[in-house]
This record gives C-alpha cells, structure tokens and sequence, in this order.
C-alpha cells in the first residue's frame, strides 16, 4: 500500500494528465445569471472572477502576496527533492486567481482591475468527494488535504476559508483507475507571516480542519474582541448543525476532512458516524498542535524544523488513513 510521500509524489507527477478547460468567451450570461454572491461573482464560461466592489480589489494583492511568499521560498521537503521536485512542487495542489492577459473593457460593469482568471480544468467535480469509490482515491483525498495544510503552515498562511467549495475537486486516469487532485484556492481570507514559536493564527485553519473551529477565532485586529465573539458563536453554531444534521445545505460546504471520513462511498472500508468523526479528529488534531508547538522556528529557512513538522503531518495523515482499513 502506498504511503504518504508516494501518494504525494504521483499527484505531482501526473499533473500533465489534468486537461484544463478552455474558456468560451464566445459564451455570453447575463449578469443576474453569474455565480457568486454580493462581493464576488463568477463566469464559468470565461473562467474570470469578478469583484463587485472596489474594496474587493484587495482580495487579489492577498492573492499575489501568497503566491509571492511561496515562489520565494527556498524549502523543498526532502522526500521530494530526492525525486528530483523542485520548489514549484506547491502549484499542484493550490490554484491561484491569475491577472488577465488581455482588456476586457467594461465586462460586466467592471474594469479590468476587478477581474482575475481561473484554471478550469474538464472532470472539475463540484462536489467530487460524493464520488469517491475507491480506496485509492480516499487515501490520495486525505493525504493531499494534509499536504496542503502542511504547506501553508509551514511558510506561516493561515487560508481561514478552508471549505469545501475553495477546493478545487480534479478527477484524472491513470491505467485503468481513477483518482482525484485537489487543489486549494480563494485566498481572500488569507493571513500572512503567521509564525514565531507560537505562530497563533497558522493553527487557526487546523483548529477548523480537526476540530470544526470558526477561522475567525484566531484573527487579530484592533476589533479583535467582536471578531473573537463572533468567531466563538459561529463555530457553535456550525457544530450544532453537523451534528444535529439541521442546516444541511449550508454544512455541507463545511469541514472536508470530516465529509471524506463519513461521506465517501468505498466498500471495505470503515465509515465514520459523525458522532466518531468528531470525537477522533479533535483528538488527532489535538496531538497534532501539541506536537508541532514543541517544534521550535517553525520557518521555511529551517530544514530541520520543516522536516520535523512535515513529519507530524504525514503520522497524522497516515493514522487517519489506518482508522479507515
């Protein structure tokens, strides 16, 4: 059975077997008909975001500034390098909203400086977590979804929108089977140079990923208290709906790691009640912070450090996997 790094490294390898979608600028929708909400919309067809707002011009120099923290980081976990990966290894497993090429004039009401391109990819699955059949695909799901978290802690980003509709669900063959590659994106909400011993905020998205947290718990601003009140009241309103099942609609976009424990459709493999899913990922993820606090300068200029919390990840990851056979 393939670990951890195998299954990281295949996702890697096969990203020429994603086929991305060409956009159809021919394609016109009407405003009222785009995707989104009162911030932000959407184009399907010409695969742009919109902002609707001039504050929202914001969102994309978040965006560039991630993108610019992870180009320049020298770190390559080693089981990757040994393979011969280099340091752009992070581009197969987040997505980022691009600047347009070309002038699209007063394209919805907006100007050029409100738009941004997305890949988008043929086999993109909404909600393709529903359609994980093979254990395969679960154990390749829960092990990219770790990696993922892994990359942004360690160069110090908290996401703080981690939800399943800002994961890009890609399904590709390779032989004869199947699997998926996720990709993260929409760093709107993003937090930056989170670090330090303590680093706060970059266990923010950890605490909602194991344990159903809101992301705004850990923001801190001159209205931090609000936000923590708000924070506080929102993730119990969450956990009250998982749990009660009420809400249903709106929780399903809600705690990814949770959804493929309880919600994949593989024979032979154990399948969480949600009641045992939140019961044993609080306990993972509590290990998991403890672990990673004892690891001192936790920064990308640290191989030894990054190794050491690389290492915490992938036992989690692998132990959530085990729970599963």
């Amino acid at each position: 059975m393939a670990a951890f790094e195998e299954y990281i490294y295949f996702i890697i390898k096969n990203q020429n077997n994603l086929t991305k979608k060409e956009s159809n600028k021919a394609k016109s929708i009407d405003f009222k008909d785009l995707q989104g909400g009162v911030n932000k919309k959407f184009d399907p067809y010409r695969g742009y975001v919109i902002t609707m707002k001039d504050s929202g011009r914001s969102d994309y120099d978040k965006e560039s500034s991630v993108k610019n923290i992870l180009n320049n980081s020298t770190y390559i976990p080693k089981f990757l390098a040994e393979r011969g990966i280099q340091k752009e290894y992070f581009n197969s497993f987040i997505s980022f909203q691009n600047e347009l090429d070309e002038d699209v004039g007063e394209l919805y009401g907006r100007q050029k400086e409100d738009f941004r391109k997305v890949s988008l990819y043929e086999d993109m699955i909404t909600k393709g977590y529903n359609e994980i059949i093979e254990r395969q695909q679960l154990f390749s799901c829960i092990h990219q979804l770790l990696f993922i978290h892994f990359i942004l802690f360690i160069n110090g980003i908290k996401h703080g929108d981690m939800h399943m509709k800002n994961i890009k669900w890609i399904k590709f063959n390779y032989g004869n089977q199947a699997f998926f590659n996720i990709k993260a994106f929409d760093f709107g909400h993003a937090i930056l140079d989170c670090k330090g011993v303590y680093g706060g905020q970059r266990y923010a998205d950890l605490d909602y990923l194991f344990k159903r947290s809101s992301q705004k718990k850990a923001c801190f601003t001159t209205n931090k208290h609000n936000l923590r009140i708000v924070g506080f009241f929102e993730g119990i309103s969450r956990k009250l709906d998982y749990s009660n099942e009420t809400n249903q609609d709106r929780m399903e976009k809600h705690f990814p790691l949770h959804h493929l424990l309880t919600n994949h459709n593989v024979n032979n493999l154990r399948r969480f009640s949600k009641e045992n899913a939140v019961k044993f990922l609080e306990i993972e993820g509590n290990f998991l912070e403890k672990n990673l606090r004892r690891i001192g300068n936790k920064n990308t200029n640290n191989q030894e450090a990054c190794e050491a919390v690389l290492k915490e990840f992938i036992s989690t990851s692998e132990r959530i996997v085990n729970r599963l056979r």
